[in-house]
């Protein structure tokens, strides 16, 4: 076999893994970003409060977190948040409840919760986009009665990677209110102090008489008689 023969053989072999790589490429690249749809960010919501009891009402701070668990840049363009009312139950739930007719809707999956509290709007282009494995945090204030002990929250936020179609993240969370009763304190009563008497007159029998002057003083002792 002459060496014009070895260099064509090899010149088929390495064309031939070439190929194999090419098509193991395709295979991977189908996998990671069609099938597992790498090329759409994925996300993960979470929701924490905090409570602030005021004069007579209470101020429910809600903060939803976002985090991009994907490989791809994720951008919001919208959020709805909302508050529903669990405890204590709306006059209707409590009269189903009380004749035994509690039950949900049919067709519905959840039951009807009463709002209470609501934030919807738009974000800015560019305003808030997340870094892969990075995490963005979004702040909502309500106010509230104080009388309300239980809630339902729930949030939405859209993504702007698909246009034309209706695609985000939700989350649905509750929470047991412990808040206690808030007692405003009294202003203190200043007791009022008795009138000043004016001093008595000193009479003239009163007055104070004037030491004399040969008489040892009390602190000094008399020299005895000779």
């Amino acid at each position: 076999m002459s060496l014009d023969d070895f260099k064509t053989i090899a010149d088929i072999i390495q064309a031939t893994l070439t190929s194999f790589a090419i098509i193991i490429g395709g295979v991977w690249t189908y996998d990671k970003f069609i099938r597992m749809r790498e090329k759409y960010p994925r996300a993960k919501c979470t929701h924490k409060i905090i409570e602030k009891p005021l004069r007579n009402e209470l101020l429910i701070h809600v903060c939803v977190e976002i985090t991009n668990i994907g490989e791809v840049l994720l951008s919001l363009v919208s959020y709805d948040v909302r508050i529903y009312q669990i405890n204590p139950l709306s006059t209707e739930l409590e009269r189903q409840i009380t004749e035994k007719k509690f039950s949900i809707t049919e067709g519905e999956r959840e039951i009807d919760w009463p709002l209470i509290g609501s934030r919807k709007g738009e974000l800015g282009k560019s305003e808030y986009e997340i870094e892969p494995k990075e995490t963005q945090v979004l702040h909502f204030d309500f106010p509230m009665d104080y009388n309300v002990r239980g809630i339902q929250i729930y949030s939405y936020m859209k993504n702007a990677t698909k246009k034309g179609r209706e695609i985000g993240w939700d989350c649905i969370s509750f929470y047991d209110l412990i808040h206690k009763e808030v007692s405003m304190p009294k202003p203190e009563e200043t007791k009022q102090a008795p009138p000043k008497q004016a001093p008595r007159p000193v009479s003239p029998n009163q007055a104070p008489k004037k030491p004399n002057p040969s008489q040892p003083k009390p602190s000094e002792q008399a020299p005895p008689r000779k």
